[in-house]
C-alpha cells in the first residue's frame, strides 16, 4: 500500500493574513479617532456661537420675567392678553434653546463609525445654519438659502455633512470679517445636474490665495496666524 500526499508550508500565508488583520484594525481605529478629532474641532469652533446662540434668548427671557417682576412689585396689573403675548415669547425663547442643546447633543452622541444614511440635505443645511442665526446678524453678514423645493435626498453621513456647513460658515464668516464691504454675505445654493446634486457655497469675502488652493482640504490646515479656522 502506497501513500501519496503533498504537504505544503502555510506559515507565510497565515503571517500574511494575520498581518492584513492588524493593518485592517488598525486603518479602522485611525478612521475612529480622526472622525473624534474632526467632531472636536467642530465643536471647539462652535463653542463661541453656541454661547452667543443661546445667551441672545435667555438675555431676552430674563428681561420678560424681570417685567413681570417689577409689573407685581408696583401692584400693576396686567392684561390677559399682555401676559399670554409675553408668555409665547418666553416659550418660543426657551424651544430655541432646547433646538441648540438638541443638536449640539446630537453631534456629540452620534457614533464614530461612518454611517451613510439617506438624509434631507435641505434640512440638514438649515440645521448647520441654525447655530449661526445671531453670530450672522451681529457680523452684519446676510445669508441667502437657495435650496430645493421638495424635500431631497442623498447618501451621506448626516455628522459629517453638518460638519462640513459648519466649517465652511465658520471660514466664511471669518473671511468676511477681514472686509469693510458693507454688503457681506454668504449664499448656499443647491442644484441638480444630471444624476449629481451639487452643493454650491460662496462667500463675497477676501477670496482663497492661488497658493492655498490645493492645501484647503488638509485637516487643520489654516492661512491664518490664530488658526481658527480649519480645513473642510
Amino acid at each position: 500500500i502506497g501513500i501519496e500526499g503533498v504537504i505544503r508550508d502555510i506559515t507565510e500565508l497565515k503571517k500574511a493574513q494575520i498581518e492584513k488583520a492588524r493593518l485592517e484594525k488598525e486603518k479602522r481605529a485611525n478612521e475612529t479617532a480622526q472622525l473624534r478629532l474632526e467632531r472636536l474641532a467642530s465643536l471647539g469652533q462652535l463653542s463661541s456661537t453656541i454661547a452667543h446662540e443661546i445667551n441672545q434668548p435667555l438675555q431676552s427671557i430674563k428681561a420678560l420675567t424681570s417685567s413681570f417682576l417689577y409689573m407685581d412689585k408696583v401692584n400693576k396689573k396686567l392684561s390677559y392678553n399682555e401676559i399670554h403675548e409675553d408668555v409665547s415669547k418666553i416659550a418660543l425663547r426657551v424651544e430655541r434653546i432646547e433646538n441648540i442643546t438638541k443638536d449640539m447633543r446630537n453631534l456629540l452622541n452620534y457614533p464614530d463609525k461612518v454611517e451613510l444614511e439617506k438624509i434631507d440635505i435641505n434640512q440638514e443645511i438649515i440645521k448647520a445654519v441654525s447655530f449661526f442665526e445671531q453670530k450672522l446678524r451681529s457680523h452684519g453678514i446676510k445669508l441667502t438659502l437657495d435650496l430645493q423645493e421638495n424635500s431631497h435626498e442623498i447618501l451621506f453621513s448626516k455628522i459629517q455633512f453638518q460638519q462640513v456647513i459648519i466649517n465652511l460658515m465658520n471660514n466664511a464668516i471669518s473671511a468676511l470679517d477681514q472686509t469693510d464691504k458693507r454688503n457681506k454675505g454668504i449664499s448656499i445654493k443647491i442644484t441638480e445636474e444630471k444624476d449629481k446634486t451639487l452643493l454650491r457655497f460662496s462667500d463675497n469675502g477676501i477670496g482663497i490665495k492661488n497658493h492655498d488652493m490645493d492645501k484647503i482640504f488638509d485637516f487643520y490646515y489654516s492661512s491664518r496666524k490664530s488658526e481658527e479656522n480649519i480645513g473642510m
